[in-house]
């Protein structure tokens, strides 16, 4: 089986976060952690990790339409082995969305998360 380039994932990545968007699957959102739609984003995330390539998921951090950048936060902090600037990159991310964005439940569900995992908000 050939192995998707990074320009494949980045692509797969945006368009899973896009459909997940209109579905109302959000990284945080405890109704959704479960669900296949959440778990294909984790796949990506983690062939990005399994190639060394946590940069083009570090990129993805400035690509705010549909939460990508929330999505991409989530998955290098849940899932990756991050640096202390990339840490507080992906951290910035989730607190800028738990401070304020046009749905009440995103800034809910984020502030939650920070909560959760002792980050503050």
């Amino acid at each position: 089986m050939k192995s998707k380039s990074t320009s494949d994932l980045t692509e797969e990545f945006v368009e899973q976060c896009k459909a997940n968007f209109f579905n109302d699957i959000r990284p945080a959102n405890p109704a959704t952690t479960r669900s296949p739609e959440h778990n294909a984003v984790i796949a990506i995330a983690r062939d990005f990790f399994n190639r060394g390539d946590v940069t083009a998921l570090q990129l993805l951090l400035g690509k705010s339409q549909y939460f990508v950048d929330l999505w991409s936060a989530h998955m290098l902090l849940e899932h990756g082995q991050l640096d202390e600037d990339l840490k507080k990159k992906s951290t910035d991310v989730i607190k800028r969305y738990a401070r304020g964005c046009m749905n009440p439940e995103v800034i809910a569900e984020e502030k939650s998360w920070l909560a959760a995992h002792d980050m503050g908000n």
